[in-house]
């Protein structure tokens, strides 16, 4: 990469190492995979789609591939006024939380333990909410509302909050995981948590800005 903050870093080897022993764990294992496999699942954690074999043994490998293409890839065409290099390293320890997820999920898929998903999943959201309070006015990663893009200010305030959010809501997903509820937890206090979150950067946007100009603020 051109760019320093491109080169290949230890998070690059983090990707690189999950993906890689995720293809050879599958390939010694390939016998135990269902055919079709399993790729979606419902809000009662029940498979809901599948992919057919050999697609669905390389499925999550290849997203957690493209997710890396994508690390490296947005940093260089933010616009100026919006760049991710500011915060890079947070946004890729994030990715790197993700692409461990999808490794779980295949894994459990081999081995049976496809219960211990959601508790991978309120981990990853509790992950997500830890680095949101360092992120900046982007257009690829956050919560990017019209109001929160407007103003850097607004961001600040509502990716702090958004933080303890998203952390209290991966603590609940986790503890609702032993009754069964893991899947819908996720669903019913992520959609919450976004109407939440959207509407409180409007609210700070308008108390910020009742006696500014109209003009974005930067």
């Amino acid at each position: 990469m051109r760019n320093a903050e491109n080169r290949f870093n230890r998070r690059d080897a983090a990707i690189f190492a999950i993906a890689g022993i995720t293809l050879l764990v599958t390939w010694g294992f390939f016998d135990r995979l269902p055919n079709p496999v399993p790729t979606h699942w419902n809000l009662h954690g029940e498979a809901d789609g599948f992919t057919a074999l050999p697609w669905g043994a390389v499925i999550f490998p290849a997203i957690i591939m493209v997710g890396w293409v994508l690390m490296k890839v947005l940093p260089l065409i933010s616009p100026k006024a919006f760049g991710m290099r500011r915060f890079q390293g947070a946004f890729e320890v994030v990715m790197v939380a993700g692409a461990g997820l999808l490794a779980l999920t295949q894994l459990s898929i081999l081995f049976d333990l496809e219960h211990l998903v959601p508790y991978a999943l309120g981990l990853y959201v509790a992950v997500l909410g830890n680095y949101l309070g360092k992120t900046e006015p982007n257009f690829f990663f956050g919560i990017r509302t019209p109001w929160t893009l407007a103003d850097a200010q607004v961001w600040r305030r509502t990716h702090r909050l958004g933080g303890w959010v998203f952390v209290l809501c991966g603590l609940l997903i986790i503890a609702c995981t032993p009754f069964g509820y893991g899947f819908a937890a996720l669903a019913v206090l992520l959609v919450s948590a976004a109407l939440y979150l959207v509407g409180y950067s409007y609210v700070i946007y308008v108390r910020l800005n009742r006696s500014a100009p109209s003009s974005p603020s930067r």
